[in-house]
């Protein structure tokens, strides 16, 4: 019998707003909120942003307006 090597899917976590305020459960995604849940590999948001995965995460962004966009602290 063979085994192969477990490999763990990636999430694409998406971005869809400019405000940095971490609020869970507002339906915003920040990026605080994504770098967290892809560091912790769990949803850290309240159903805000998708949950991290084992492995290489992806953050991408869907912002409102048009570039170039700010994300002030």
């Amino acid at each position: 019998m063979a085994f192969g090597a477990l490999t763990a899917s990636a999430a694409t976590i998406t971005v869809n707003t400019v405000s940095d305020v971490s609020t869970s459960g507002d339906g915003l995604c920040s990026l605080r909120e994504a770098i967290t849940n892809a560091n912790q590999n769990t949803d850290q948001s309240a159903g805000d942003c998708a949950a991290g995965n084992p492995g290489l995460d992806s953050i991408v962004f869907d912002l409102p307006g048009s570039a170039p966009w700010t994300i002030a602290p």
